[in-house]
């Protein structure tokens, strides 16, 4: 089946590997114009002319790609897009063997630091995950030993020679389809810029097919604290496809009968690919005591909604933005009829669908308890030791704190609204003394008749600035 690859960005540790395109000229033209890039592609000339016919021939195919017949160009490029080298798949029917060709190429500046083989695996490991071609191969012509480096280094195996009509005897060497692996692996402190970038890649990629060019509501996903902060609240899995990150799941679960999965991305590159049913199925493998499912997913995609009902997924709500899913497997609890609780040991208690609103708790003990996706508008929480706590991707708008101890708290990545409604933040007479403010947007804040003995902006003490102030206006 064909589609377009005109957004396909495959990311490596050191480099981005992505799809070609007209803004490329003058950068690829400049290096196909370099005298140590002996074997161009077919067609291929260095005036700037023939340049530009070859370069919209292939972005034109872009749109029609297909693993079955490939042709395929990619940019190799540094984290800052400096385009370095570029690398190929492309069938060549003169060698007289049933499997594509692998090209490769890289400026000389950049050689000797494995960026060609590294971008290779890369790209490899995606071209396999598309169709069911067995194999690629490489045709290095003797002696050409940094090339035989690099189909090495890039786990292609030496099968002795083939003879092309074209361009005669070439080593032969040749990269077998691997048997596609996928895992769930724990998210880890150091993930958190690579997970930050794929889900920017995720998002522009929404914005770009389903949303009209509007921003899906990830909250803070460009951030890397966001990814860290969930590591440190749920089951967060990297998807790892091949030995590439293919995208992230998170779960949330109490231990008993009932979880939720918090979000489901893929990486644009590993979309269609059924990766997402798999990570599904797995999910549920690891938690076999898990009878009830929920989630939540956006109205604004048309593939959402069927993806998670071909998977056993039903709504049970919905409203502007979102469609509220469940999915029941055997052994599910039916509905039971609410009771009032008194003297009672609910520890370790498991309540899931339940409702209760304006139910009261007093006098009761709930160290480490733990409560996840709720209706909690107008709660109130008064005379209560809540040290400690978390509240994380929540809704705190209108939040009154009075007359509270908030020794010790943090208060990270927060914003003054919801979906852009702008609400300045108040505090009025509160202790403060010590606090430390880094990173944050505090324009036209005003801070009005307080304490503010050894107050220190960037490295300047409150008072010298005043003092400056004053010299200055008299």
């Amino acid at each position: 089946m064909e589609r377009s690859l005109r957004a396909l960005r495959i990311p490596t540790a050191r480099l981005c590997v992505r799809t070609l395109s007209l803004a490329d000229l003058d950068a690829l033209h400049a290096l196909a114009r370099q005298s140590s890039i002996t074997d161009p592609p077919p067609g291929w000339a260095t005036s700037h002319e023939h340049c530009t016919a070859w370069l919209d021939r292939h972005v034109t195919q872009l749109d029609h790609f297909s693993p079955a017949a490939p042709t395929l160009f990619l940019a190799i490029c540094l984290p800052d897009g400096e385009l370095i080298g570029w690398l190929g798949i492309r069938p060549r029917p003169s060698a007289h063997l049933a499997m594509p060709e692998l090209l490769y190429a890289l400026a000389p500046a950049h050689r000797g630091k494995g960026y060609t083989s590294e971008a290779i695996r890369g790209a490899t490991r995606w071209f396999f995950a598309q169709g069911p071609v067995p194999a690629l191969m490489a045709l290095v012509k003797e002696p050409d030993t940094p090339s035989r480096r690099v189909a090495l280094a890039s786990g292609f195996a030496p099968r002795g020679h083939a003879v092309c009509d074209e361009g005669g005897r070439f080593e032969l060497f040749v990269l077998e389809r691997p048997a596609a692996v996928l895992t769930l692996e724990p998210v880890l402190d150091e993930d958190a810029t690579a997970l930050s970038a794929l889900l920017v890649r995720v998002a522009e990629h929404e914005a770009r097919h389903w949303l009209d060019g509007e921003s899906p509501f990830i909250p803070n996903h460009h951030l890397p604290a966001m990814h860290r902060f969930h590591r440190r609240t749920g089951d967060y899995r990297k998807i790892v496809f091949d030995g590439m990150l293919a995208g992230v799941v998170l779960v949330s679960s109490s231990g008993r009968e009932h979880a939720r999965i918090e979000l489901l991305y893929l990486d644009p590159a590993h979309q269609g690919l059924g990766l997402g049913g798999q990570v599904l199925k797995r999910i549920e493998e690891e938690y076999p005591q898990v009878h009830t499912w929920s989630l939540d997913t956006t109205r604004h995609s048309a593939r959402n909604l069927p993806f998670y009902q071909r998977h056993g997924y039903v709504v049970t709500g919905e409203d502007e933005d979102e469609y509220y899913l469940v999915k029941h497997l055997p052994g599910a609890a039916g509905l039971r009829e609410g009771c009032d609780f008194r003297a009672t040991n609910l520890r370790g208690a498991d309540f899931n669908e339940v409702d209760l609103s304006q139910a009261s708790i007093s006098n009761s003990g709930m160290a480490d308890t733990c409560i996840r996706n709720a209706g909690l508008q107008r709660l109130l929480v008064t005379n209560c030791n809540v040290s400690d706590a978390t509240f994380g991707n929540s809704r705190l708008d209108g939040l009154a704190l009075h007359h509270v101890s908030l020794g010790g708290a943090r208060i990270d990545h927060c914003h003054l609204g919801w979906a852009g409604e702008r609400k300045p933040l108040t505090v009025h007479a509160s202790d403060l003394g010590g606090s430390h403010i880094v990173g944050c947007n505090l324009r036209d804040v005003r801070i009005e008749g307080c304490d503010t003995a050894g107050l220190i902006i960037d490295g300047v003490p409150l008072a010298a600035l005043q003092a400056a102030y004053r010299a200055l206006h008299g």
